[in-house]
């Protein structure tokens, strides 16, 4: 795989691995992008579900989330970008575009983590603690 084929796996293994590895060396840093449901509620400090996503808690989770990230990742990018490779596996639907397939790709990227802090901010978010 190379840059050309694959780019917004490759744009988000950078700014993942960069965010990660600056949290790491800045614990405020790292306290302002964490997910907090109580300071996005109260304090409309929304970004924080965008941030948390590209913070890792140490070295290992990182290197293992960029490992897992990159095999599926680019696989995916490769099918929804990829005319032969999108009829293989979807059949009934037709092909609609490397463009469109990158854009469907990143918004599948980002709903994901969008939809994994729906419930913390559901139940968690009048708690302070």
């Amino acid at each position: 795989m190379n840059f050309s084929e694959t780019p917004i796996t490759f744009v988000i293994l950078g700014i993942t691995i960069l965010a990660s590895l600056a949290a790491f060396n800045n614990k405020e840093l790292k306290s302002n992008w964490l997910f907090n449901p109580y300071l996005v509620k109260e304090h409309n400090q929304w970004y924080r579900a965008f941030t948390h996503a590209f913070i890792h808690s140490d070295y290992m989770h990182l290197g293992f989330n960029m490992y897992v990230f990159f095999g599926f990742g680019l696989t995916l990018e490769q099918v929804f970008t990829d005319p032969v490779l999108w009829t293989m596996t979807f059949p009934e639907i037709p092909f609609w575009g490397v463009l469109k397939g990158r854009i469907i790709y990143t918004i599948l990227y980002v709903g994901g983590f969008l939809y994994a802090v729906v419930p913390a901010l559901r139940k968690h978010s009048s708690n302070p603690s």
